[in-house]
C-alpha cells in the first residue's frame, strides 16, 4: 500500500500546494490504466480546454454575473439590468452567464491575479445591451480571482471524490500497475457529474491585461461540407432551430449579393441577417448560444462558399 498511486493521488489532491496540472496528469494516467474512458475524457478537457461542442460542468459556469460599463470620466459603473430581467429572463440569462472552457492552467493563472479582470462581452451581447439601455460604453464582466479559485477547488474536490471511491472499491494499485481484478472492479466506477450546461464561451487574453475578452469560440464545431449547396446549408440551419422564413431571407441575400471571397466579405454582406439571428439566439428562440451565434453562422456561410475559416 505504501506505493499506491490511488493513495498518492488522494494526498496530492488534498494539498493546496500541488500543481493542478500535475494532479490532473497523474489522475489521467490512473484513469487510462484502469480503462475508465469517461473520466479520462473529463481530465483531458480540464487539461486542454473544453471544445465548443462539449457541455461544460456546472462549476465552470458563472451565473448572474454583473455587467459593467466603462465611463471615460467615471471609470467602471454598474449596468442596471433589472428591466431586462423583468421583461425577458432568457435574454437576461444570456448576457449574465459566463462560461469558462479554458485549460485549467489558464484558470490557475487567473486565480493568481490580485485585481479584478474586466472581460468584454461579445459584441452581439454588448450591442443588444447598448440598444436597450442607451448606454454606449464598453461593456464588460468583472471577474474576481476568487471565482477562478472556486473552479480549481471544485476540480480538486472531484479528483478527491474519485480517488476515495476507488479506495472504497479496494482499488489501490502498486506503482502505476493495477491487477486484473482491480481493473475489472474499476469498471463499476463512472463519472456522471461532468456533462451539464454551457455555451462554449472562452476567456481570451493576458491575465495581466484588463482588456481580456470573453467570447464564443466555434472553431472546433464540426461543419458539414456544404460548399455551394444551399439545401445542405438549409438543413444545417434547421438543425439549429432557424425557421423557414429566416432561411428564405438568407437565400434572398445570397441570391442578391455578389459572391464573397473572404470571411470579412461574408461578415459585411450578411451582417444584418447574422445580427438578427444573434438576437434570436440571445432570446433563446433558436438552438444556438447567443455568444456563439455570430461566429457559427459566419462559418456556416463561409463553408457554403468554400471560404476557409
Amino acid at each position: 500500500m505504501k506505493d499506491s498511486p490511488v493513495l498518492k493521488l488522494q494526498d496530492m489532491a488534498s494539498s493546496s500546494s500541488t500543481n493542478i496540472e500535475e494532479l490532473l496528469l497523474r489522475a489521467k494516467i490512473i484513469s487510462v490504466k484502469l480503462g475508465l474512458s469517461d473520466i479520462a475524457e473529463w481530465l483531458e478537457h480540464e487539461l486542454t480546454g473544453y471544445p465548443n461542442d462539449v457541455e461544460l460542468p456546472e462549476y465552470r459556469i458563472i451565473r448572474d454575473a454583473k455587467v459593467m460599463g466603462f465611463n471615460p470620466q467615471r471609470g467602471w459603473i454598474p449596468c442596471s439590468l433589472f428591466n431586462l430581467m423583468e421583461a425577458d429572463k432568457r435574454a437576461y440569462d444570456a448576457v449574465t452567464t459566463i462560461n469558462f472552457n479554458n485549460p485549467v492552467s489558464m484558470i490557475a493563472e487567473f486565480a493568481k491575479s490580485d485585481k479584478t479582470l474586466y472581460c468584454d462581452l461579445p459584441e452581439p451581447c454588448a450591442d443588444f445591451l447598448r440598444e436597450i439601455t442607451s448606454c454606449n460604453f464598453r461593456m464588460s464582466w468583472p471577474i474576481v480571482p476568487s471565482l477562478m479559485t472556486k473552479i480549481l477547488s471544485h476540480v480538486r474536490g472531484k479528483v478527491v471524490d474519485w480517488a476515495l471511491l476507488l479506495e472504497s472499491k479496494g482499488i489501490y494499485g502498486e506503482g502505476l500497475l493495477f491487477s486484473p481484478e482491480e481493473k475489472k472492479e474499476a469498471q463499476s466506477v463512472t463519472y456522471n457529474t461532468i456533462n451539464n450546461h454551457g455555451n462554449g464561451m472562452t476567456v481570451l487574453g493576458d491575465v495581466n491585461n484588463d482588456h481580456s475578452v470573453v467570447g464564443g469560440t466555434v472553431s472546433n464545431v464540426q461543419q458539414q461540407n456544404i460548399t455551394g449547396d444551399f439545401s445542405a446549408l438549409e438543413r444545417q440551419l434547421k438543425e439549429h432551430g432557424i425557421d423557414d422564413a429566416d432561411i428564405n431571407e438568407l437565400k434572398d441575400v445570397i441570391d442578391q449579393t455578389p459572391k464573397p471571397e473572404t470571411k470579412e466579405e461574408v461578415e459585411k454582406g450578411f451582417g444584418a441577417w447574422i445580427g438578427k439571428m444573434t438576437i434570436k439566439a440571445l432570446e433563446g428562440a433558436i438552438k444556438i448560444a447567443g455568444a456563439a451565434a455570430p461566429a457559427l453562422l459566419t462559418n456556416a456561410i463561409c463553408h457554403h462558399y468554400g471560404i476557409p475559416v
